[in-house]
């Protein structure tokens, strides 16, 4: 079990490595942090934090630390969000998505304005309105396919 767990984790990060050259400006790998979460396998969790953020730190412009802070407050919201709804409910997934475009702005506003860094505001804007409706498509992607691999690939 625990061979077709890392291969399904490598094939989800190739996958989101290779749609965010699809859709540049938008994090594919978040879904994987958001479903290791719900999983509750600390390791894991430990394990898929560390990768996507050194994956994300290399690819970004952004001083190290962005993509850090980031990927906390989208915890943060997944937690505070476990208080009031079931972590997986496609409308929960929807509310965290927009509120993780909305933090995204403010993490990237704030980490530019320290650097003293040029941005396109509307540019942003767009991309973390991509990131929003990206996060639960590509989550329920997710979340189907290692259902579907890890209950199903044993026959295999």
């Amino acid at each position: 079990m625990a061979s077709r767990n890392v291969v399904w984790w490598v094939l989800f990060l190739t996958a989101g490595i290779w749609l965010q050259m699809v859709l540049p400006g938008v994090d594919m790998l978040i879904p994987g942090l958001i479903l290791a979460m719900q999983e509750r396998r600390p390791m894991q969790l430990a394990c898929v934090f560390l990768i996507t953020v050194l994956i994300q730190e290399g690819l970004g412009t952004l001083a190290f630390g962005a993509c850090v802070l980031w990927y906390l407050s989208v915890m943060l919201l997944m937690v505070i969000g476990h208080w009031l709804f079931s972590t997986r409910n496609l409308f929960f997934m929807i509310l965290l998505g927009v509120a993780s475009g909305v933090t995204r702005y403010a993490v990237t506003q704030l980490m530019v304005s320290l650097q003293n860094a040029a941005l396109d505001n509307a540019v942003l804007l767009e991309e973390c309105g991509m990131q929003a409706v990206a996060i639960p498509v590509f989550w329920k992607l997710a979340e189907l396919s290692r259902r579907w691999g890890l209950l199903h690939g044993h026959s295999a």
